[in-house]
C-alpha cells in the first residue's frame, strides 16, 4: 500500500513538474518596468529637485517630481513609453541642469510573451 501511494504521489510530481514547451501563458499587460534615476548629492546639492516626464522634456507631462536626497531612486513605471528626467544643481555660482531621456522598451522571452526592460537615466554632474 505504502509503495503505490509513493508511485501515485511520484507520478502527480512528475506531471506538475513537466513543461509542455508549446504551451505558454503570456500575461496580456499593461507591463512596468524599473527606471532608475542616477543623481549626483554633494555638500552642496544635499538634496536635488527630480522632475520625471513622460515623453521629451518639452511636452511636460510630469508624472513625478520630488526632492531627493539618495544617488540612485527607483520607479516603477509603465513600460513602452518614453520618460525624460531633469534635476538642477548648484555649483559655485551657476545653476547646472541635467537632463535625460530613454524609452522603456518591451521584449520578447523564449515563448513569445512581452515584458518590460527597465532603464536608467544618469543625471550626475561630471567630475
Amino acid at each position: 500500500m505504502k509503495k503505490a501511494l509513493l508511485l501515485i504521489a511520484i507520478i502527480s510530481l512528475s506531471a506538475i513538474w513537466s513543461c509542455d514547451e508549446d504551451v505558454c501563458i503570456c500575461d496580456s499587460g499593461p507591463f512596468y518596468g524599473e527606471l532608475r534615476v542616477k543623481i549626483t548629492i554633494n555638500d552642496e546639492n544635499p538634496e536635488v529637485l527630480l522632475t520625471i516626464m513622460e515623453g521629451n522634456i518639452e511636452s511636460q507631462d510630469t508624472v513625478i517630481s520630488e526632492y531627493v536626497n539618495e544617488t540612485n531612486v527607483y520607479y516603477e513605471l509603465e513600460a513602452d513609453r518614453y520618460y525624460s528626467a531633469v534635476v538642477g544643481y548648484d555649483q559655485g555660482t551657476r545653476q547646472i541642469t541635467a537632463i535625460d531621456g530613454r524609452r522603456m522598451t518591451l521584449s520578447d522571452d523564449d515563448c513569445g510573451c512581452e515584458y518590460a526592460d527597465n532603464i536608467t537615466l544618469n543625471l550626475r554632474l561630471a567630475n
